[in-house]
């Protein structure tokens, strides 16, 4: 009888959560409710044990290391210091956003504003983001591609961008990109320096303590120095950045009076500007060009999945870049409203890419005809639903840096080369014919 009424309890939670969507409620907003979520939202707790037997399966899966560890409580120990691991109560409260910890953060801010004499112009945020740069709708797509491309109803194939602007949209950084590869085989032909982005490289495509060192102090402090010269301004700025353990501490990013400040935990879904919607315009814009390419090959008659398998990391770099500079200045400074205050002068009328907008697009794909809004809304934030798994890790850590670059990207057509012998003779040969 107990396990009848649990299927019970579920079939009726599941009714719910159906009549929900179909009132419109976002998947993300329903999931939330119901608690299905990664297993560190719901508030797992991760013991010494679980992680010391995590431990031992990765070593056995891995190529290198020593044979005899054991994952004793001193490696424990050495790794928690290592990578700063602390242990903290599970407390349920922090499971969901802070908007009291939100309210009294905005309150300090905006006194150390005050303090500080600072303006909109010396006022930074930056935050990344994972893009599955390859990916489309999945559901829809499935119906007509399964046979012809039975791997491809969710590529993996994944980058993580960093975008940063200040709070009026005068200065809007060059997006930094963060790819598997350190020499992309896409980038053989055109140098680093030259690309519309600044590429960085990591085994898991995340963000790193030393990419996020190297942006601040190669990027972002040339960058703010020119400007605030420019602009005749002191030499003042804050970096606003998330809680993550990936980041340095604040301590690590300062240059004098341009410094970094760190939201506290529980807010960044809330009020962290870039946050907003300004990544996810960002990827909207990209994913509108994903979409035009596939609709170019569709109507000249081509495969869009073999079109879809060309694209590399150098076509991202560009389309991000142009997707990020589409990005209007009032997108950018509405969404620094919840730190900063309400502004009836950012009440402006978007034209930016919306649902709506993106898919007529979509529906012109082949097996897309039928889609949804509610579709293209789960689409757009699939990036964020990513989940690396214990396979991914292994291959991850057996792999060199040669195979990932082999793997990183489909071949690419080499340019013809001809000699300057072979040139002046055909040269010679068309001056003669128009004679």
């Amino acid at each position: 009888m107990a396990t009848k009424r649990k299927k019970v309890v579920l079939m009726e939670q599941k009714l719910e959560a159906i009549k929900r969507l179909d009132k419109g409620e976002t998947m993300q907003k329903v999931a939330n409710d119901f608690g299905i979520g990664r297993i560190r939202d719901k508030g797992v707790p991760i013991s010494g044990p679980i992680l010391q037997q995590k431990a031992l399966h990765f070593r056995n899966e891995f190529n290198e290391g020593n044979p005899d560890f054991t994952a004793s409580v001193g490696w424990l120990d050495r790794w928690k210091k290592c990578y700063g691991i602390r242990q903290l109560c599970v407390c349920g409260e922090k499971l969901s956003s802070n908007f009291e910890e939100m309210e009294a953060f905005k309150k300090r801010f905006q006194e150390f504003i005050e303090t500080e004499s600072l303006t909109g112009d010396q006022i930074f945020n930056c935050d990344e983001s994972g893009l599955n740069y390859k990916m489309l709708p999945s559901k829809s797509l499935a119906a007509r591609t399964d046979a012809a491309a039975p791997g491809y109803k969710r590529s993996k194939e994944r980058l993580t961008i960093l975008a940063c602007s200040n709070a009026t949209a005068n200065l809007k950084m060059n997006l930094a990109m963060i790819g598997k590869s350190k020499n992309p085989r896409a980038f053989k032909t055109v140098s680093k320096n030259a690309l519309p982005v600044k590429y960085y490289s990591q085994k898991s495509t995340w963000m790193s303590s030393e990419i996020c060192k190297d942006c601040f102090f190669k990027e972002f402090i040339p960058s703010t120095e020119k400007f605030l010269k420019e602009n005749n301004l002191l030499r003042k700025a804050v970096l606003l950045l998330d809680n993550i353990p990936m980041h340095p501490d604040a301590e690590e990013l300062q240059d004098g009076d341009i410094k970094a400040m760190f939201l506290p935990p529980n807010v960044t879904a809330i009020c962290q500007p870039m946050d907003q919607g300004v990544l996810e315009m960002i990827k909207r814009n990209y994913r509108r060009k994903l979409l035009s390419t596939a609709i170019e090959e569709i109507e000249e008659g081509q495969d869009m999945i073999e079109k879809l398998k060309r694209v590399n990391v150098k076509d991202v770099a560009y389309w991000v870049a142009r997707a990020c500079a589409d990005v209007r200045a009032p997108t950018i400074a509405k969404s620094w409203k919840k730190l900063l205050g309400d502004d009836e002068s950012m009440e402006t009328e978007s034209t930016d890419q919306t649902e709506e907008t993106i898919l007529p697009l979509v529906q012109r794909i082949p097996g897309c005809e039928d889609a949804s809004l509610q579709e293209i809304e789960s689409w757009m934030k699939d990036d964020d639903q990513y989940e690396i798994t214990d396979e991914e890790i292994v291959a991850l850590v057996n792999c060199d840096d040669n195979e990932i670059e082999d793997q990183d990207q489909a071949p690419t057509v080499q340019p013809l080369r001809i000699s300057h012998n072979d040139g002046v003779k055909a040269l010679e040969t068309a001056i003669k014919y128009i004679e």
